[in-house]
C-alpha cells in the first residue's frame, strides 16, 4: 500500500521538476530549436549537393536532362545542366534545397 504512495509521490515530483528550467536550462517539455549562427568559413563544409540529388530536386520543376557541374556560391548552389534539347542552362538552388531561381540579384552590388 505504501509503495503505491511512494510511486505516486516520485511520479509527481519527477513531473514537477521537469516543468521548470533549472539554472538557465530549457525545460524538456518545451520544444526549443537551436539558434543558427549562420555559415562561417567554407560553405562546402556544411552544405553539399550531388549531381544525382540536384537532378532529382530540380527535375520536378525544370527540364533537367543531365547535371554538368555544381558550384557553391554565397548562400546557394549554382547548378549548370543540360535540358532535353541539349542546351546548357544555369539555375541557382538555395542551401535549404526548397527554392530555386534562374537569376539572383544581389542588392549590395552596384
Amino acid at each position: 500500500m505504501y509503495s503505491i504512495y511512494i510511486f505516486l509521490i516520485i511520479l509527481v515530483l519527477t513531473k514537477f521538476s521537469y516543468s521548470f528550467p533549472s539554472h538557465g536550462s530549457p525545460s524538456p517539455l518545451v520544444p526549443v530549436q537551436p539558434t543558427v549562427q549562420g555559415c562561417v568559413g567554407d560553405c562546402s563544409s556544411c552544405h553539399q549537393l550531388t549531381k544525382k540529388e540536384a537532378k532529382k530536386i530540380l527535375g520536378k520543376k525544370f527540364d533537367v536532362k543531365d547535371v554538368l557541374s555544381i558550384y557553391i556560391n554565397n548562400g546557394f548552389f549554382e547548378v549548370i545542366y543540360k535540358n532535353s534539347k541539349g542546351k546548357e542552362e544555369k539555375i541557382n538552388l538555395f542551401f535549404n534545397k526548397k527554392m530555386a531561381t534562374k537569376e539572383i540579384i544581389f542588392l549590395d552590388d552596384e
